[in-house]
């Protein structure tokens, strides 16, 4: 069963207080006894001896004033005589009434009864020769002596046992006062050994049961401490248990400190050894990382160079349009006002027939130049197929980093507080990477937009020149035969020109379509660019944040290296 230090003292002190309380007690019980003893002997015994020594002293003086009254010449001095007599006798029984109140046992109270009886015997006796000195039946001071002798003896020798007795009573008293003294003395020795004994034995408890285990704890404490500061610490050590009392909870509480402390130490320890596996790690995806991202600068670098020369060719076509639907507008003029004069066209059939060759000639080098055009942009604007592969690339590189980012979230968790840092750098590059995620699909979408617009310009450029072949060149041959064969032909002629008239119309819808796709194409080309240098710009800022997390990563490994210095304090873990 654990007894607590606070059990031992206060049992020590007890036993301490309980051996006080009975000397005090013990001599208290000595101290009223000497003090009642010394009471009896100041008031009683003396009083009493001095109350016999009165009643012997006044039974002397009335055989002085009874011979005073047998000498007494006159009544006056028999008066004085007798008024003496009066009051010692008087005296005499007050004493004796006074020594019957000192009276305590039977012995004292007969022997004052007895001697109470025997005065009044002798003061009867005295009192009845007074008369007969009066009669005159004695004559003489001894005759009268003489008959009062035997009571005058036996009152003596009752005032002398009374004397004897108070002397008994008061050798008795100085004995018990003398005793009490002794015992008083012994009482406090025997108080003062066994004061000092339960001092002792108090002394012996508390060193033994809080003094020397405190020290010993104190002094395995302190060389646990002493190998920690030395760099051998050894957790393994455990300071023994002696006693079941408040030092033992206490070693055993200091015990469970290490324990904790050793398991603390042992998961900082595990931890450090991860943490530098994980920074190398990073460090490693970190650099594959920035390899990656300045390939994908330098591509952006090259798709906003091709994006620009696109915009160019799309510009350079848009106005080639512009000119070929102003020519066809001023053809479809000229159709009209042929078919207007076509009576004055039969005069001048030779010269139209020259001016249809020549004009001929130039649609010919004219539709070849634009198919070159065409052909040219559109050899070009396939290049837009490259954004496509590109941000292919990018979302492999931020898929990659969000993987990495995910990873340093799990490692920075694992270091706990000292992977606070790492963490909000993680979430950084997260959150980047998932802007540069949504950025590339949103240049998927317009890259797929352009795509489709250049397919489209195409498939209309090759309807217009499929059209300029089939319908456009094999009407300049037939208004070659008519110039040849107006003179014979003036009305089909006629119809011709309304025929090519409305041919010009639509071959002017047909450029006017085709101009705002150009211009359509022209502003996706413009979107691109401007999404191609949003990927520029996150790419720049990857790069930065990547630098940021270098710097982080150098930080989180200097800490790893200090926790791993701490750690090897202690030699055995």
């Amino acid at each position: 069963m654990r007894k607590s230090i606070g059990v031992k003292i206060i049992s020590v002190y007890v036993c301490v207080f309980a051996i006080c309380a009975l000397g005090m007690l013990v001599v208290n019980s000595n101290i009223n006894s000497m003090n009642s003893t010394t009471e009896d002997i100041s008031t009683e015994y003396v009083n009493a001896i001095k109350q016999v020594d009165m009643i012997s002293l006044n039974a002397a003086n009335l055989q002085t004033y009874l011979r005073d009254y047998q000498l007494s010449t006159n009544d006056e001095q028999r008066s004085t005589v007798l008024a003496s007599i009066s009051t010692t006798q008087g005296t005499i029984l007050t004493s004796i009434q006074t020594l019957e109140g000192y009276a305590h046992s039977e012995r004292e109270k007969k022997t004052i009864k007895t001697l109470k009886s025997v005065y009044e015997t002798y003061r009867s006796q005295f009192n009845s020769g007074i008369e007969q000195l009066n009669g005159g039946k004695a004559n003489n001071f001894d005759q009268i002596n003489s008959s009062l002798q035997t009571s005058a003896n036996a009152f003596t020798v009752r005032i002398k046992s009374v004397d004897i007795l108070n002397t008994v009573n008061m050798v008795r008293a100085q004995q018990q006062l003398e005793q009490d003294t002794t015992t008083s003395h012994i009482t406090f020795v025997i108080i003062g050994v066994l004061f000092i004994v339960a001092l002792l034995i108090g002394i012996i408890i508390v060193t033994f049961t809080v003094i020397r285990p405190t020290k010993d704890a104190t002094k395995q404490l302190v060389t646990i401490v002493g190998k920690i500061e030395k760099e051998e610490g050894d957790l393994t050590i455990r300071i023994p248990e002696k006693t079941k009392d408040e030092v033992g909870q206490l070693v055993k509480g200091i015990n469970k400190f290490i324990e904790v402390l050793h398991n603390i130490i042992s998961n900082i320890n595990q931890s450090t050894i991860n943490m530098q596996e994980s920074i190398k790690e990073v460090y490693g995806d970190i650099n594959q990382a920035d390899d990656k991202i300045v390939d994908v600068s330098a591509t952006m670098e090259e798709l906003t160079a091709s994006m620009t020369n696109i915009a160019q060719v799309a510009e350079d076509l848009n106005e080639q349009a512009g000119v070929v639907y102003q020519s066809m507008e001023d053809i479809a003029k000229q159709a009209y006002q042929q078919s207007d004069e076509s009576n004055v066209i039969k005069d001048r059939a030779m010269s139209l027939k020259n001016e249809g060759l020549k004009s001929k000639n130039t649609t010919t080098q004219m539709i070849d130049q634009i198919s070159r055009l065409l052909k040219t942009a559109l050899d070009k604007s396939q290049d837009v197929e490259k954004i496509n592969s590109l941000t292919a690339d990018i979302l492999d590189i931020s898929s990659e980093t969000n993987l990495l980012a995910l990873n340093a979230s799990i490692e920075a968790a694992r270091a706990g507080e000292a992977g606070k840092g790492f963490s909000v750098v993680a979430d950084q590059i997260r959150a980047l990477a998932d802007s540069s995620e949504t950025t590339a699909n949103k240049i998927q979408v317009i890259s797929n937009e352009v795509t489709q617009a250049v397919s489209e310009l195409a498939e209309s450029s090759n309807q217009m020149l499929e059209f300029v072949h089939n319908d456009v060149l094999p009407d300049y041959d037939k208004f070659v035969n008519i110039g040849t064969t107006y003179h014979e032909d003036a009305n089909s002629f006629d119809q011709v020109m309304k025929k090519f008239a409305k041919s010009a119309n639509d071959l002017k819808d047909t450029m006017s379509a085709m101009t705002d796709m150009i211009q359509g194409m022209s502003q996706t080309i413009g979107e691109s660019s401007n999404a191609i240098a949003v990927v520029t710009e996150s790419t720049c800022v990857i790069t930065d944040s990547m630098t940021s997390i270098k710097q982080e990563m150098s930080q989180t490994e200097s800490i790893a290296d200090n926790l791993d210095q701490e750690v090897k304090r202690f030699h055995k873990i």
